[in-house]
Order: structure tokens, then sequence, then C-alpha cells
């Protein structure tokens, strides 16, 4: 049977990634019950129509267009993909804003 050798160095670093982790996610866990923040939301996510749905028409929006003084095509693509799977509950769309901050 092969055994898995594990050096402290790694063990250190993958407690390091843990804990950051964790820590990071009790920070950000009261955030999940707030609602959609009125500053930039409205013109952002819930007043966009091109983010209602993945069509091509939107998609070369999305990679073509500057909103607000913004070129942000892959933020537009996330916030498609969230209203495609959820809605616009705002629960749903922090807690995938937090997955990809989480990510990076």
């Amino acid at each position: 049977m092969s055994r898995i050798n594990i050096t402290k160095f790694q063990l250190l670093i993958f407690s390091a990634i843990f804990l950051l982790s964790l820590f990071t996610t009790i920070a950000f866990y009261p955030a999940l019950s707030n609602d959609f923040v009125l500053w930039d939301t409205y013109n952002y996510v819930i007043g966009n129509p091109y983010i209602r749905s993945l069509t091509w028409e939107n998609l070369i929006w999305m990679f073509t267009s500057f909103h607000m003084s913004n070129w942000q095509p892959l933020t537009f693509l996330s916030y498609s993909v969230d209203y495609a799977l959820f809605g616009l509950n705002p629960w749903d769309f922090t807690l995938s804003i937090l997955f990809y901050t989480f990510l990076t």
C-alpha cells in the first residue's frame, strides 16, 4: 500500500490556506444577508436588459460596449450567468461574487 508523504512545509502551506479561507468566509458571511446596494447595482444588474439572457446579441454587447464608462465583459458575463441561475436574488449574487473573489 502506498503511503502519502506530506512534508511539514506542505502542511504549513495547507494550514495557512485553510485558515485564510476560514477567516475570509467568517468576515464576509454577514454580507449574504444584505440587499442590493443601489449605488451602481441598478445600472449594472437590476436595470440592465443585457444580462437577462445569454444570447449572441447580448454577448456581443458585453464584449464590445462600454457601460457607465467601463469595459467589463467578464463582470457582465458573470451577472448574466447569475441571473440565468438565480434571477434577481441578492443572496445568490453576493454568494457568487464572494466565490469569484475566493478563487482569485
